[in-house]
């Protein structure tokens, strides 16, 4: 979903911008996605799993205007294994059992798998549709 965004992006800034090389294209896409995907992450996302008030209390919200300033360049921005291990175990109860695949949009879902039979298995990507239909599954798809 987001290499489909970020080819958007570069099509419109090279109609913007039809003097930019290539890898500026590429560039100047990939940082606007950079900033699409963070405002997701901190707008969206971690208030919904961390809970509003903690978003505010540890400053993890996105300010309106302005930037911040509490930066520090002596704090180390590295993440503890032990903390990563449970993360990433505490995330994998939001991820459904299954998988839908609906062919059209707003189309009810062709076929839902299980996880299981989903997983490990990236051919079921090549096949004819399945790609699209497996985006159009997740976006619309509710975690647990």
């Amino acid at each position: 979903l987001f290499l489909r965004e970020h080819n958007l992006l570069a099509d419109q800034l090279f109609l913007l911008n039809p003097h930019w090389s290539d890898e500026r294209l590429f560039e100047e896409a990939r940082r606007i996605l950079i900033a699409q995907y963070q405002h997701i992450t901190y707008s969206h996302f971690l208030p919904l799993v961390l809970g509003y008030e903690n978003t505010i209390l540890y400053k993890l919200y996105p300010r309106k205007f302005g930037y911040g300033f509490g930066y520090d360049a002596q704090v180390n921005p590295g993440t503890l294994n032990m903390f990563t291990t449970s993360a990433f175990r505490s995330l994998h109860s939001i991820v459904p059992g299954h998988v839908e695949f609906p062919m059209e949009v707003g189309e009810c879902p062709l076929s839902s798998k299980p996880l299981v039979e989903v997983m490990n298995r990236p051919y079921l990507l090549v096949e004819e549709g399945n790609f699209d239909s497996l985006l159009r599954g997740f976006t619309r798809q509710a975690s647990n």
